[in-house]
């Protein structure tokens, strides 16, 4: 056959980094040679009858198919037989190597000095995606693979009996795919992620394929069709900004240039969107924060952070496209954004008499203003206004020579954003109302009867009297210390100082600062609070750390701990086998405020503590889970079993040695919290998405009453 003579077009887009838009070479099995012979083939693919050694002598296993996916033909791959020896199917873009009649010492290669058995490729892309049929014979399986290298390259690549070079330090990416043992009857698109090892540029790609997986086996009659192989390449961030700090405001938003490279094709109307993390970097829910219509080349989305972005360091910026859909295979890195935000304290509201000084303010603020005022209103969140002579330190002192309500709030001003602050309540009248200081400060009750409501006495004092008819009222704000919507808890008629009797009804929510204040009706003024904070507890306890645990049968556990918010007349621990009931005590009974879970038998316990406080009320924590397996089937073998690694933002486990059926991956963090919890593909080399932090994990597989674990540190 003649592939000299075929060229090879190559796109190349640059951008803020250097990529390309390589693609397979007749990945769509339209064009073929020596159609009609038994070494028809694909145009830049080979298959048995082109290779070496014995590999000819063996029956015809690749050929030309109608009825694909898309087009007009696709290739047919089907083991067959030679005297009694079952010739695997085979189809490639290297050269199919037969040294003996020994299929062990059988391989693949992929030679870079002969233009019919190398296929150049220097892109780095992120998936193979692929469309299969396949009937298969026996237990046969298909086996598609996909290696990215330099130099050389040899499948498999261990050598047996030095039959080849070991060429595993040429390789740069790998995508492997072993099906299941089961009929695909119509076109089934599948997707397989390019492994990385390195950051080197590829110079060839090395793709196998065969119906019958097993290299020394093999059935005769297993069928695959195939069409449309293709490599995927996600968008790519350019270089955001991150040597600036991002500011919004409660109102305003900040505009940031996202720019971002498309290196494959993309349909007509394709939009790129750029997405916010949030400030830990998760894109588990993501903002989007500006978009653009195209479809190739590079381009710039002009974003915008939006208003009230809470402030953090860790945010990214990633790109998406919907056409068709695609994540980018990069993030922006960590970005800082600032809600600016002024605070004035104190913030209880004031009584001060007309003409006189009350009680000085002070603004605090979370950046370097560039301009700041201070306003009021005689209407509470609306129709601010300036003093006649403009108020703009970093502090002020109300006097107002009218009686009245006066709202004051500060406005502060950084780059054109513009932040309101909190309102203080400044009453204005010719007499004053105090509420005093309330002692003790500290309530503990429950939700039941059994504690009761809780009776209070709150002293006030005027500096003169109110008109008769008045009423005094006592206040209770909320747990913040809000009188937005204040509780009425007792009330007297009186025109001068007094003591006001009042119930703590013991519905209360918890909090640690209430506030008590007293208001007068004629005239209408607002005391200011009793001006320390009041806490108020509910009981109530929890577990720490609130995190799953998984054991081995007979070993101990990271202890776990109770805090209570009350002290208490007794506690125990208590599990379930069934989530959220049937809670029975440990034997012996387990009363500390630690517990170290241990368990003889396997299974799942889900573990909680029950506290009892000084009024004989009961509450039950929240609940943890404690899944604990047999060990069967660890040996010393492991390691040489299952292999675990990192590759960027993917966790990859081979388990192509390990015989499993429904294998489960568990990831364990030293503290005992499960990180990673998901199903694996049987006898593959799985990759995960998972970014883990630095550290020690213990890393479980488990299949029926079989188990493999391994220590791996994740060190980034």
């Amino acid at each position: 056959m003649n592939k000299n003579s075929l060229l090879i077009t190559v796109l190349m887009i640059v951008h803020l980094f250097t990529y390309a838009q390589i693609k397979i070479r007749n990945g769509n099995f339209e064009d073929w040679q020596n159609v009609g012979n038994n070494t028809e083939e694909p145009v830049g693919w080979n298959s048995n009858r082109t290779g070496g050694g014995n590999a000819p002598s063996g029956p015809q296993t690749c050929f030309r198919a109608t009825g694909p996916n898309s087009g007009t033909y696709c290739a047919r791959v089907r083991s067959g037989n030679t005297l009694g020896i079952v010739v695997n199917g085979s189809l490639t873009t290297g050269k199919v190597e037969a040294p003996s009649f020994n299929k062990e010492s059988g391989y693949i290669r992929s030679i870079p000095t002969d233009t019919s058995y190398r296929m150049p490729f220097t892109g780095r892309p992120d998936s193979l995606v692929f469309w299969l049929k396949y009937t298969p014979q026996g237990s046969d399986r298909i086996r598609l693979e996909a290696r990215l290298h330099v130099g050389f390259a040899y499948a498999p690549e261990a050598p047996f009996n030095n039959n080849h070079p070991d060429s595993t330090q040429n390789i740069i990416a790998r995508a492997q795919f072993l099906s299941n043992n089961t009929n695909i009857s119509s076109w089934t698109r599948f997707s397989l992620p390019f492994v990385y090892v390195d950051a080197r540029t590829p110079q060839y790609i090395l793709v196998t394929m065969t119906p019958s997986h097993d290299q020394t086996a093999g059935t005769n009659g297993s069928e695959m069709f195939i069409d449309d192989i293709q490599v995927v390449y996600n968008p790519v961030v350019g270089n955001v900004n991150t040597n600036t700090t991002y500011y919004v405001s409660q109102t305003t938003g900040t505009n940031i240039n996202v720019p971002f490279s498309l290196i494959d094709t993309f349909n007509t109307g394709n939009t790129i969107t750029a997405q916010l993390s949030d400030a830990n970097g998760s894109f588990a829910n993501p903002l989007n924060i500006g978009s653009i219509v195209t479809t190739t080349g590079n381009g710039t989305i002009n974003a915008n952070i939006p208003a009230n972005t809470a402030s953090g360091t860790g945010y990214k910026i990633r790109v998406v496209s919907n056409n068709p859909s695609r994540i980018s295979n990069n993030t922006s890195g960590d970005l800082t954004v600032v809600l600016i935000n002024a605070a004035i304290t104190p913030a209880s509201s004031q009584s001060i008499l007309a003409g006189v000084n009350g009680n000085i303010l002070t603004v605090t603020e979370n950046f370097t203003a560039t301009s700041r005022e201070w306003k009021y209103s005689t209407t509470s969140g609306t129709g601010y206004q300036s003093f006649t002579t403009a108020e703009t330190g970093a502090t002020y002192t109300p006097n107002f020579v009218n009686n009245g309500n006066y709202y004051v709030v500060v406005e502060s001003e950084l780059n054109g954003l513009t932040t309101l602050s909190n309102e203080v309540e400044v009453s204005v009248n010719s007499i004053t109302l105090t509420t005093n200081a309330i002692s003790p400060a500290i309530y503990n009750y429950d939700l039941s009867a059994s504690s009761g409501n809780i009776n209070i006495d709150v002293d006030y004092t005027t500096s003169g009297n109110f008109n008769i008819g008045n009423e005094f009222t006592a206040q209770l704000s909320d747990g913040s210390g809000s009188f937005s919507n204040p509780l009425n808890i007792g009330n007297i008629s009186s025109i001068t100082s007094g003591t006001i009797a009042t119930t703590l009804p013991n519905t209360l929510p918890s909090g640690l600062n209430y506030r008590v204040r007293v208001i007068a009706s004629d005239p209408a003024i607002f005391g200011n609070d009793n001006g320390t904070d009041i806490l108020l507890d509910q009981f109530s306890n929890s577990i720490s750390p609130n995190t799953d645990q998984q054991l081995l049968v007979n070993e101990s556990g990271s202890f776990y701990t109770v805090n209570e918010s009350q002290n208490v007349q007794s506690r125990e621990w208590r599990y379930s086998n069934t989530s959220g009931t049937g809670y029975q005590s440990f034997s012996p009974t387990e009363t500390s405020p630690s517990y170290t879970p241990l368990f003889s038998q396997a299974g799942d316990y889900y573990i909680v503590c029950a506290s009892t406080n000084s009024f004989g009320d009961e509450v039950i924590s929240n609940e943890v889970l404690v899944g604990v397996t047999i060990s069967v089937g660890i040996d010393g073998k492991t390691k040489d079993i299952v292999r675990v690694w990192n590759s960027n933002n993917n966790f990859v486990v081979d388990i192509t040695n390990a015989e499993l059926i429904n294998p489960t991956l568990s990831i364990i963090s030293l503290d005992g919290k499960e990180v990673l919890n998901t199903k694996l593909q049987p006898n593959i080399i799985n990759t995960i998405w998972a970014t883990l932090a630095n550290g020690i994990y213990t890393i479980y597989i488990t299949d029926n009453n079989k188990l493999f674990t391994l220590k791996k540190v994740v060190n980034n």
